[in-house]
């Protein structure tokens, strides 16, 4: 397997820690892996960082901030790791994002994103009623006013910002509110992760805040047909990382969403102590490919444990390999396999993601044919280039 054109890393300069306590999160519990007390990446670790991105054969890479809350390290921690790209590795190109709940987002926070240009995650799930249900402080008052101050600033400042929006059994419930109120702010680039987690005290069910296959069916096509009303010229006016996926699959393009690839593996995460795993939702002691200090982040790469990591997405149960829409997602993420306490065989949300189809795929085989015949006879496309970006023109 060659390294990948952009090669992207999650790294997560204070671990687990964060200034939340969502009744959701998959990541809190990973502070047991970890020495009691405040968790930071140390500058060695970041130095070696850079010093192994400047020495690899690839020219571009995204590097993503992530939690945990990534603003605990403080803006200093990412000044700092600025000026170390700048010193060691000045001829490589790096894209920088920055995935925060907002709350520690000021106004000065905000200018240096912008300075940096970084884009910028937000985590909110929506209006304040949908937001505060599980997204709240320890000490259970929700976090929404907060957030939105945080947002706020970012748009005073003019910092990119995609929305992440939590999908749960309650949330779910609400596409039209949550679409308009993402649009009331300004936010048009969306991302909806779908929450699915065994419940902590009884492993043979899935805990109560988890999406149903059914409404998790009710909010895609609820939202798609949000989606499809907001077209102008025949290019969507908000982006919804989901749907624009789904559309590279009928380009025979590599889609950004790595949860629709045939493989996964295609980046790695990097833990505050250096140590390096394949995947965020798999950061186990028994997953750990290795550690920065003392493995080289190329070696792990192509190591057989991260690459047959990767192939078992291509592992689909039979009834995936019998299925039409199965070019369109290669089985979804397999976290949502594993995680599935009914039948952990097949895909949580397959039900879901056949009753959406029937409603999108003519439309997405003609919003296919027309980018086809607007863009690529011009630009000479051929549709296995893996590289193309179409969001591009669409």
């Amino acid at each position: 397997m060659n390294l990948p054109e952009n090669f992207t890393l999650l790294v997560k300069p204070v671990g687990p820690d964060c200034n939340l306590d969502c009744s959701y999160c998959f990541y809190l519990h990973k502070s047991e892996l970890f020495p009691a007390g405040k968790h930071i990446m140390q500058t060695a670790i970041v130095e070696e960082m850079y010093n192994q991105i400047a020495n690899m054969p690839v020219k571009n890479f995204s590097l993503t901030f992530q939690g945990g809350e990534p603003a605990l390290a403080g803006r200093e921690f990412y000044e700092n790791a600025l000026k170390t790209h700048k010193k060691i590795a000045p001829h490589k190109n790096i894209a920088y994002s920055f995935q925060t709940n907002g709350l520690l987002i000021d106004d000065d926070w905000a200018k240096f994103l912008k300075t940096g240009d970084f884009l910028v995650g937000l985590s909110i799930d929506g209006p304040e009623h949908i937001h505060n249900k599980y997204r709240k402080f320890k000490n259970g008052r929700g976090s929404f006013n907060e957030v939105m101050r945080g947002l706020a600033y970012l748009m005073k400042n003019q910092v990119p910002v995609n929305a992440m929006c939590c999908l749960t059994d309650y949330s779910a419930l609400f596409p039209d509110e949550i679409y308009d109120f993402y649009k009331s702010l300004g936010v048009d680039w969306l991302q909806f992760i779908p929450v699915v987690e065994r419940d902590r005290h009884d492993s043979g069910k899935a805990a109560d805040f988890s999406l149903s296959d059914k409404d998790y069916g009710d909010f895609l096509i609820g939202i798609f047909e949000k989606w499809l009303s907001d077209f102008k010229d025949g290019v969507p006016t908000v982006h919804i990382k989901y749907f624009e996926s789904i559309f590279y699959t009928y380009l025979n393009l590599s889609p950004p969403d790595c949860t629709m690839g045939k493989n996964c593996g295609v980046y790695l995460v990097v833990e505050h102590n250096g140590d390096v795993y394949s995947c965020d939702f798999f950061v186990e002691p028994d997953r750990k490919l290795g550690n920065i200090m003392n493995d080289r982040l190329e070696d792990i790469f192509h190591s057989s444990r991260h690459l047959n990591f990767g192939k078992q997405k291509s592992h689909l149960p039979e009834k995936c390999t019998k299925c039409a829409y199965s070019k369109n997602c290669f089985g979804g993420c397999i976290k949502d396999r594993m995680n599935d306490p009914l039948d952990n065989k097949n895909p949580r949300y397959c039900h879901s993601f056949l009753r959406f189809m029937k409603v999108a795929d003519p439309v997405f085989e003609k919003l296919a044919l027309d980018w086809r015949k607007k863009y690529a006879s011009s630009a000479g496309i051929k549709f296995d280039h893996d590289s193309y970006d179409a969001s591009d023109n669409f």
